[in-house]
């Protein structure tokens, strides 16, 4: 706020019309005055009413009024400020008539034939004393009205925040912080000790955060409290020296910020996550069962084809054989079976294996799922392998039959081994 510029203002009253303009022109040649004359003192006292004067210069004898009847009656106006009264006579004011000029209010008092200088000086000093009293008065002011920011921003402060002793003793707290403690006035938490709301293994750090915020340097740290209703809260309290405050070294800031909720969220999304991780875990152990299960039975289903081919050479050939001993009229067809079986058999088992002799054994598998006609994210999921590394396992197996640049389908190709 800035400082409003304050005018003195000067009253004169005297009955005599030139001691008025003689005075008011000795006042008014002091830069940054005022001044108001009346002649009589019922006027003057109508003026007090209704301004603020910073001095009044009154004449003792007058008809009517004197001027300490004035002055008494001035004394019963109750004026906001105390109106210093220099009186002015031609007579000596001693023994009775000074105690009763004092007892009426005057603070002083000049003769006349009065010395201009010493009446101008006089003048100056009640008028610097009115100057710093306003000045005083506004700084007053000033405070009141910023400490009134200060309180409602305090109040307003969605967060805990008090003022702590070394001790821990509770000497300033806002309505959040309340809120937190679960209580309701203010009287009733003044004097308690912060530390009687932090669960007690927590304490022996409260105390060392305490000290080092005493020692200047802040300290954050999470705590679990207990409210004044049995209430379990959870709390990120942040405890800073006040620099810039005259008691730093009696009292700290602590801010306290309730995350209860947000742990409790944090708590419900780990169990989330690691519940998830628990049934992905299950699942590919299930997985790799299944393809366990899966290449078993390609491994016997291939092992069955190979062995009915086999067989079927075995046993139907001696039988063939036989048949041309016993009627060589069928001996050209009976050739032609057996030379038909042997090709079968020949065929698929010999070209099959010198076809797949340069695949690894992973090739080799994957090859068994393709010509099942299984798909590559099929295979992906088989095998427990990215898609990537089924494409890079499919090229490599097109480059070793050679037919990588053919244009040939690969499924096709291995069906028709």
């Amino acid at each position: 706020m800035q400082s409003k510029l304050v005018v003195p203002q000067v009253l004169i009253v005297d009955d005599f019309m030139e001691n008025l303009i003689m005075i008011r022109d000795i006042v008014s040649s002091i830069n940054g005055v005022e001044t108001t004359i009346f002649n009589n003192g019922i006027d003057a006292l109508k003026a007090l009413e209704e301004k603020e004067f910073a001095l009044i210069l009154l004449d003792v004898d007058m008809p009517g009024m004197n001027g300490f009847e004035v002055a008494e009656n001035i004394k019963k106006l109750n004026l906001p400020i105390t109106l210093p009264i220099i009186f002015i006579t031609g007579k000596d004011l001693s023994g009775s008539n000074a105690i009763k000029g004092y007892s009426s209010g005057a603070v002083d008092y000049i003769l006349k034939p009065f010395d201009n200088n010493i009446l101008m000086s006089k003048i100056r000093v009640f008028l610097e004393l009115y100057k710093q009293t306003k000045a005083l008065e506004l700084e007053v002011l000033q405070r009141i009205q910023t400490e009134s920011k200060l309180q409602s921003l305090f109040d307003g402060v969605p967060e805990c925040v008090c003022a702590l002793t070394r001790k821990g003793m509770i000497n300033e707290m806002n309505p959040a912080g309340l809120c937190l403690l679960d209580e309701e006035n203010l009287e009733d938490v003044l004097g308690l000790n912060f530390l009687d709301f932090i669960e007690n293994e927590d304490e022996t750090n409260f105390l060392k955060d305490l000290d080092s915020a005493f020692d200047g340097i802040g300290a954050y740290n999470q705590y679990k409290i207990l409210s004044s209703q049995k209430n379990i809260k959870w709390v990120d309290i942040n405890i800073v020296p006040l620099k810039s405050s005259t008691n730093s070294k009696e009292t700290v800031l602590c801010l306290a910020l309730d995350v209860t909720e947000k742990r409790e969220v944090q708590i419900k999304l780990k169990e989330s996550e690691d519940e998830l991780y628990h049934q992905k875990m299950e699942l590919e152990k299930k997985n790799i069962t299944l393809n366990e299960l899966h290449q078993k039975a390609e491994l016997k289903y291939f092992e069955i084809e190979e062995r009915i081919k086999t067989n079927s050479t075995k046993l139907l050939v001696p039988i063939l054989e036989r048949m041309e001993a016993i009627s060589p009229g069928n001996k050209k067809y009976c050739e032609m079976i057996i030379n038909t079986l042997n090709e079968l058999s020949n065929s698929f088992t010999h070209k099959f294996t010198h076809e797949l002799s340069n695949l690894s054994p992973k090739e080799i598998e994957i090859c068994h799922l393709i010509r099942n006609g299984m798909s590559s994210r099929g295979i992906s999921n088989s095998l427990s392998l990215s898609e990537r590394t089924i494409h890079t396992h499919r090229n490599n197996i097109r480059k070793k039959l050679g037919i990588a640049r053919k244009g040939i389908n690969l499924t096709t190709h291995l069906q028709s081994i």
